[in-house]
């Protein structure tokens, strides 16, 4: 993707770099922590369930985008897309708030996709981040 950004509008591509980071550091660590709390089938299934949801942004932006064109353009799907999840989260956390086992999957994995949220507005003006991120994909600019 970082080699071949002249294929890509202009500044949305670190962006997406940023989400594709974040969904697969989220998808593992939360995929770790469900194979370690195997025994525990209460956090167990919440951390399962949990993986879902990072890879399922890129989708409902595509959705909002392409498919329903409910967003005019792709950060406003991609806003779109974030707020869905949001809210699911929130409403499992609330109908599940008696369970033990919500602070440790749910919760912070709201507090995960809020951050990821508040940070891809500005991800793209990161130099650091291009810079890390050029250099992983050994791209000169």
């Amino acid at each position: 993707m970082i080699q071949g950004q002249v294929n890509y509008p202009p500044n949305i591509l670190y962006t997406l770099a940023f989400i594709d980071v974040c969904t697969l550091i989220g998808f593992a660590v939360l995929y770790t922590l469900a194979l370690y709390f195997r025994k525990n089938l209460m956090l167990h299934s919440r951390f399962m369930v949990s993986t879902i949801f990072g890879p399922l942004i890129p989708a409902l932006t595509r959705l909002f985008l392409i498919v329903l064109g409910i967003a005019s353009n792709f950060t406003d799907a991609l806003t779109y897309s974030y707020i869905t999840v949001e809210f699911v989260l929130l409403i499992i956390i609330w109908k599940e708030r008696n369970a033990k086992e919500i602070k440790f999957t749910f919760v912070p994995f709201l507090i995960f996709i809020l951050v990821q949220h508040i940070f891809i507005y500005y991800v793209d003006n990161w130099i650091w981040w291009k810079t890390l991120m050029n250099s992983f994909a050994n791209y000169s600019t």
